[in-house]
């Protein structure tokens, strides 16, 4: 069942047992607040070296691939660094924030099934098909509808649709949620972005507590 969240985008929990991983520098969108889209010309390609991230992890319980340049699917070898990691430390748990868009089916068949159900991947989808596209520019909608399907086709692994509040996509929230039912996903969660304060147009008229009230009412 899809349960409901939200939290303040500036809260972090972590743990001497996580370790965050920036897998590349690699991303095929635009977003607008990205920091990788307004220092795109002094911006270098950079991808992990998988012995490196092997060697990394050995003291680690969950390894967590979240980019704030890049996203880890665009790593080049990011399948065989996760098979690499589930081979070389059985128990570790995998974490995935990605925006889930222009991979096939294939690729994300062949990355899901070295997952298990203490696994995550988090998609974060800003919107429905009709608007996703407005921040997570060049987002390719269909591939990420399949990349979902198929997580939950081929995978036990958790699967959570992260979805930041603007201006453009607070009216469709309810829509994305009811998607995210339909879907079988684990949880859907709706976030403040903070970045409102640098880029103004993006803030929503709505509040957070009020955008939620609606989806529980």
């Amino acid at each position: 069942m899809t349960s409901i969240h939200h939290h303040k985008e500036n809260t972090v929990v972590t743990s001497i047992r996580e370790l965050h991983i920036e897998a590349t520098t690699r991303c095929q969108l635009g977003c607008p607040a990205c920091p990788r889209t307004y220092a795109k010309d002094k911006l270098k390609i950079s991808d992990i070296d998988i012995n490196v991230v092997i060697k990394s992890c050995k003291n680690y319980d969950l390894v967590y691939f979240c980019g704030d340049h890049g996203d880890a699917i665009y790593h080049p070898n990011f399948i065989e660094i996760v098979r690499q990691l589930k081979k070389n430390y059985p128990t570790i748990k995998i974490y995935l924030d990605t925006n889930g868009s222009g991979r096939k089916i294939d690729w994300w068949k062949e990355l899901v099934e070295l997952l298990n159900e203490h696994d995550r991947i988090n998609f974060n989808i800003d919107g429905i098909e009709s608007n996703n596209h407005i921040y997570r520019k060049n987002s390719k909608w269909e591939t990420i509808i399949d990349a979902l399907k198929t997580v939950k086709t081929y995978s036990k692994c958790m699967v959570f649709w992260r979805y930041i509040v603007f201006a453009h996509n607070e009216n469709t929230v309810s829509e994305a949620f009811n998607l995210s039912k339909e879907l079988g996903l684990n949880s859907f969660t709706v976030i403040e972005s903070n970045r409102y304060d640098t880029f103004e147009f993006l803030r929503p008229v709505k509040s957070l507590d009020k955008i939620v009230k609606e989806l529980n009412d």
